[in-house]
């Protein structure tokens, strides 16, 4: 789940592994949704830095019950404005400028989260953090 640019540029990094139990699932796919979230992550700290002189990017894992389990990645001191919360898993739709970001990532995890039968969630609190939540059913059943 981590990768070579979260610790080249972010300085503050964390981590609360809890004790998953083995998922069934596809590896990639969702490699590829922790890896867009963790450099969604990485770019607003980097383009919009709030208030803290430590930004931090946090990962905590847990499991909920005997059915589910929980994976956040947030990131301190940026926030999504409420006007954009609604849009941001919406195809084609960025912050980003143009030739920085196409608007697909954030779709893309919502739909391969959707397809494990999980959800995939944003809470901001304001002038604080943006975490994501992924809610993943620990069996999935057949595929």
């Amino acid at each position: 789940m981590e990768n070579t640019r979260l610790y080249q540029q972010t300085e503050n990094y964390s981590h609360e592994y809890g004790n998953l139990p083995l998922v069934t699932c596809y590896p990639s796919q969702l490699n590829q949704v922790f890896l867009n979230i963790i450099n969604n992550a990485i770019d607003a700290i980097r383009d919009n830095c709030q208030s803290s002189e430590d930004p931090e990017i946090r990962i905590r894992t847990g499991v909920i019950d005997r059915e589910w389990l929980r994976i956040a990645i947030a990131n301190t001191d940026s926030t999504i404005p409420v006007s954009l919360q609604e849009r941001i898993f919406e195809p084609f739709f960025t912050t980003k400028p143009i030739g920085r970001g196409q608007g697909l990532g954030l779709f893309v995890c919502y739909f391969i989260i959707q397809q494990h039968r999980g959800t995939l969630t944003v809470r901001c609190h304001p002038t604080e953090r943006t975490e994501f939540e992924i809610v993943l059913p620990i069996c999935q059943g057949k595929y």
